[in-house]
């Protein structure tokens, strides 16, 4: 095993790909295959059985074709990848049997839209400008090109050019990512480069190494 490689940012010895249970990371490809990356410390995948939140915490006991979360049971378990469903078909987490979660995605260019998280879906086709999203507590999607409006329907973006005022998420409008603008102190304003101070967006327009886009102020920050 080796020893490590230091982050430069924050001078902590992080894990090199492969250590062992309790070494330090910041993914889960940094730890060993039994263990994922929880709070930036290795720590071993649970067992069958045992209560989870997401998928990354369970270990392939060989049952079905990986370890999964199962969101109806909230324990680890096995999970098996169905085929793709269509318009209209069900999708998301579609039956569990012996400890075995049946998952279906949506063939590409449909999403899931679903009420309890990630079971009993139904895949739908983005809505268009007009449409509903996010209804009732559902999860459909707008249309390339508009965005979700806080009344539930779908709208078309409205982009803003340089020293236009905007909000740093957006809301209805938003700096115009082809003219590489983005929501710094609340003005549309060309991305600096990523450098300290310099304008950055929290969507694109990312900052350097070691730094992070902070909201407020629109500007890079150290992280």
């Amino acid at each position: 095993m080796g020893l490590g490689y230091p982050d430069p940012c924050t001078d902590m010895w992080l894990a090199p790909a492969g250590s062992a249970s309790g070494a330090l990371c910041e993914l889960t490809t940094d730890c060993p295959d039994t263990d994922y990356c929880a709070a930036n410390v290795c720590t071993p995948r649970s067992s069958a059985g045992a209560t989870c939140t997401y998928d990354a915490q369970c270990d392939y006991d060989g049952s079905g074709d990986f370890g999964a979360c199962i969101a109806s049971l909230g324990s680890c378990g096995g999970g098996r990848q169905l085929a793709f469903g269509e318009e209209g078909e069900a999708c998301g987490e579609v039956a569990v049997s012996g400890g075995v979660a049946d998952y279906v995605q949506c063939r590409p260019g449909l999403s899931c839209e679903f009420i309890r998280v990630p079971t009993d879906g139904t895949c739908f086709a983005p809505s268009p400008s007009g449409g509903p999203c996010n209804h009732g507590g559902l999860s459909r999607y707008c249309e390339l090109g508009n965005e979700c409006r806080p009344d539930d329907t779908c709208a078309p973006f409205t982009y803003l050019d340089a020293e236009e005022p905007c909000m740093p998420y957006g809301g209805e409008s938003w700096c115009d990512p082809r003219q590489s603008l983005v929501c710094s102190g609340r003005v549309c304003t060309p991305f600096g480069g990523g450098g300290l101070g310099t304008a950055c967006g929290i969507y694109f327009a990312r900052c350097g190494a070691c730094l992070r886009c902070d909201v407020p102020s629109g500007t890079c920050a150290m992280r």
